[in-house]
């Protein structure tokens, strides 16, 4: 998932230290801000693919114990102007680090455009140069349950044995103590919220009127989410809507979300645009994970994006080894020719439109380095099938 600022008022250049008049900055403000619970329980503090290891699990750890644990307060360290960021980041796939976007501390305010909550306590303690928070995180996310209603082809969920249901448990009762002060719950990214049971129940029976702050990221592909589901969710702040979709028409969508029909989903989107256009929803967000089943539909997912009129269309490259669908790692140089071609139309510099995890595939051009990586790959697959 992209989210960060790319309003102008973070810098988009590393600050110069040197100048004493210039601008006080942090890599990032998530670690400050953010925990994410991710598959087997690891928790990091963002999206698991921005993020190089873990700082702890909720297996051996409380929530509480991991925000201010040891790797946590190394971690923002880190992010302080002179820290060793890059032991942490992975510069290849967050947005933050592709952009190189620095955050100048002394001219943001609660107020400032960002797609993550930013409080003053939160910045008090960023301005002190803390690294141990005594505020919890204004943003959890909870993304360590793999069930499905769907089976899709480029996802680890489905290969993932923890289907008990111990883990997102724990995690929502991990996440109790910290409920005062967060002010966005992100559900889910790996499974889907409303195929399992405890999520579901969670977001049917969260306490609005205890916790009035409190608004909800909802990850979904959809399919479940009906008016029917809509209407008992009514009670609830919705910030910001995901629909992860994949394609731009029907054949691609259900060759690639297997078990997932495009007219339902269609339905179901018309209904849920129809509740953004009222206010209901503050940001409605589509996805596409770019794959050889779908790399011929970049342009087109752009252009349907426009036409439905959501907020943001963005786009991410297949991460894994996917085998076939893989075609970033191996250098399938004529999905990368077409994949930078559809890059470069005009409709992909509009404004709801971020390909910003897309950028290095631009402007691609095979080099000398690129040959040698499918040579690596070809012999290893030879390897492979001779061991067999």
């Amino acid at each position: 998932m992209i989210f960060f600022n790319n309003t102008g008022i973070l810098n988009s250049h590393k600050p110069d230290e040197s100048n004493p008049s210039h601008l006080r900055c942090v890599r990032c403000l998530n670690p400050f801000r953010w925990l994410e619970v991710n598959n087997d329980g690891q928790v990091t503090p963002c999206c698991n693919t921005w993020f190089k290891g873990h700082l702890g699990s909720i297996r051996d750890q409380s929530l509480e114990e991991i925000w201010n644990g040891p790797p946590f307060r190394a971690l923002r360290k880190a992010m302080y102007e002179g820290g060793e960021w890059e032991k942490f980041c992975n510069k290849e796939t967050c947005p933050q680090i592709i952009n190189d976007i620095w955050v100048p501390i002394d001219q943001i305010s609660p107020e400032t455009h960002d797609l993550l909550p930013i409080t003053q306590p939160l910045l008090d303690h960023i301005r002190a140069g803390k690294t141990e928070m005594s505020i919890g995180p204004v943003q959890i996310g909870l993304s360590c349950d793999p069930r499905c209603n769907l089976r899709c082809i480029m996802c680890f969920a489905t290969h993932n044995p923890n289907r008990d249901g111990t883990l997102i448990r724990k995690a929502l009762h991990g996440m109790e103590s910290f409920l005062p002060g967060v002010k966005r719950i992100k559900m889910l990214g790996d499974g889907e919220v409303f195929a399992i049971p405890e999520t579901r129940d969670f977001l049917l029976s969260f306490d609005s009127k205890s916790y009035p702050e409190t608004s909800f990221l909802i990850h979904t592909n959809g399919i479940l989410l009906t008016p029917g589901m809509w209407k008992k969710l009514s009670h609830l702040k919705i910030d910001t809507l995901v629909i992860s979709i994949d394609a731009a028409t029907k054949e691609t969508y259900e060759k690639i979300r297997i078990g997932g029909k495009w007219e339902i989903l269609m339905q179901n989107m018309e209904f849920l645009l129809a509740r953004y256009r009222e206010g209901l929803i503050r940001e409605f967000l589509i996805s596409m994970t770019v794959m050889k089943a779908n790399h011929r539909e970049i342009r087109a997912f752009a252009e349907m994006g426009k036409r439905l009129g959501v907020t943001l269309a963005f786009f991410s490259p297949i991460y894994g080894d996917w085998a076939r669908e893989q075609i970033f790692d191996r250098r399938d140089i004529p999905c990368l020719k077409r994949i930078s071609e559809q890059l470069r139309h005009p409709i992909m510099k509009e404004s709801f439109i971020d390909t910003s995890a897309m950028s290095m595939w631009r402007d691609f051009t095979p080099s000398l380095a690129d040959y040698k990586i499918i040579a690596r790959c070809a012999l290893r697959g030879i390897k492979n099938r001779l061991s067999f």
